[in-house]
């Protein structure tokens, strides 16, 4: 029998066989990046274009918002937002409140932008957390107002104002920000302090979404001009996401947003040169030899026709496991899903699987999901919840306790799993999901007769 390569034990290990890490190093070497790379000459191009379309020019390089929204797509946002603005982030964003009173919960004091409109209900908690909202009603503006008078008296809280200038998401439409940014200036309390947009392409950089986003950026430039035509002046105008910084630098002007290039979906070779810094990992529990005959997994889908060396890892689908991939075995259903696996990995190979195609290239490859050194291990039979059964036929110097990597969507990974962080190479930092860090720390059953504990929902005077 052969003896199993095994990784040594981490400290973390303790709380499961199952972690995500994160290189702090990596993270903050990538803002690096994306920082000179916008104010370099690049920039320049969006102070001429704004001057061609009669818009105030902007007087420098733009300033920087790290986005840190769904949990900073999986990094964890606390230590995350605390990388970006040491590497020199000028603002964060969120999509949601609740996201920025996490970040204002750890002692992040940077300035914070909220993406999503503000409703009248949670202008009370934006106000006393000091954070950015997104205001695109007036109704919604007037309560803000109302609110910062009572609890903010003589200050000027900053607001921000989105247009949909075609994504049909959210936002106001383009003729009407001029007379709703007139009427949210007049209110006592409120500045205006930012416009923007975004744009609908995502990741995508093919020629057809590029000049897709050039006729957004020229719809959003001709509804600022006509605010800054009622005398108002807007300190950040931004529009760019990722994909303008890399594609589109006249889209610049006052603040450029950055989420993938952030976390490294870009090249490492290629200007801004930027790395991923997320690793998930998880450790084999058992292996089994089946005989011919053998069921695998649910259904079972998989009937192994030949004996088969088998591996259970605890992760599934709960953990953003096989989204993509359910079957895998040699019933019809599996023959046809991997003739279109062949398909797209042909496709794949001769180049063809751009612009939005581009997403099935994991489909193609869905084998390569677990890797052990380096080297897929193939998935066999359904991806369950939590569990997900690999065939290791062939390779011996793989056993119970052997260190797999796993190659998930970051925002879909489970955020209950732990994240260690890296800095200088060692490990820094681990975090847990709120409430499993109390639990695991010297645990003991609640009192007799106590039952179980109770989450209490601060209300706005908490913040």
């Amino acid at each position: 029998m052969t003896t199993s390569s095994v990784s040594p034990v981490r400290p973390w290990e303790s709380l499961g066989p199952t972690w995500v890490e994160i290189d702090l190093d990596v993270l903050s070497a990538n803002l690096a990046a994306v920082r000179a790379f916008v104010a370099g000459p690049r920039w320049e191009e969006s102070a001429r274009y704004a001057a061609a379309v009669g818009l105030r020019p902007p007087v420098g390089p733009p300033k920087v918002l790290v986005v840190v929204k769904s949990d900073a797509y999986g990094h964890g946002a606390v230590a995350t937002a605390g990388a970006a603005l040491e590497a020199g982030a000028d603002m964060l964003g969120v999509s949601t409140l609740l996201e920025g009173l996490e970040l204002r919960q750890a002692g992040v004091a940077a300035r914070i932008l909220v993406f999503n409109p503000l409703t009248p209900p949670e202008a009370a908690v934006a106000v006393r957390a000091g954070l950015t909202p997104t205001v695109n009603s007036l109704e919604t503006a007037a309560r803000l107002a109302e609110e910062v008078v009572a609890r903010r008296p003589g200050e000027e809280f900053a607001v921000h104002v989105s247009l949909d200038t075609g994504m049909s998401r959210y936002g106001l439409r383009p003729d009407d920000a001029a007379e709703f940014a007139a009427r949210l200036a007049a209110l006592p309390g409120l500045s205006l302090e930012g416009v923007y947009t975004h744009f609908p392409t995502g990741a995508d950089r093919g020629p057809a979404s590029v000049a897709r986003m050039r006729r957004h950026l020229d719809t959003f430039a001709r509804a600022v001009r006509a605010v800054e035509a009622r005398g108002l002046r807007v300190p950040l105008r931004h529009a760019a996401c990722s994909s303008a910084v890399l594609e589109l630098p006249e889209s610049y002007l006052d603040l450029v947003r950055v989420g993938n290039l952030f976390y490294g979906y870009g090249s490492p070779t290629k200007e801004p040169r930027v790395r991923e810094a997320w690793k998930m990992v998880t450790r084999v529990l058992e292996v089994r030899e089946v005989p011919p005959g053998t069921g695998v997994g649910y259904g079972p889908d998989v009937v192994v026709r030949r004996p088969r060396r088998l591996a259970t890892v605890p992760v599934g689908y709960a953990d953003g496991v096989g989204v993509e991939i359910h079957l895998s075995g040699t019933r019809p259903r599996e023959r046809l899903t991997r003739l279109a696996k062949a398909a797209l990995a042909l496709l794949d190979r001769l180049g063809l699987l751009l612009g939005p195609l581009a997403r099935l290239r994991r489909y193609a490859w869905s084998q390569g999901i677990l890797f052990h050194e380096g080297r897929p291990v193939p998935i066999l039979g359904r991806v369950s919840m939590q569990q997900t059964i690999l065939d290791i036929t062939g390779r011996p110097a793989i056993g119970p306790g052997s260190l797999l990597t796993v190659e998930v969507h970051r925002v879909l990974a489970n955020p209950r799993l732990g994240r260690v962080y890296y800095s200088g190479g060692e490990p820094i930092l681990a975090r847990t999901a709120p409430g499993l860090a109390e639990a695991a720390a010297g645990w003991e059953p609640p009192a007799a007769g106590t039952g179980p504990g109770r989450l209490r929902v601060p209300g706005p005077e908490a913040f």
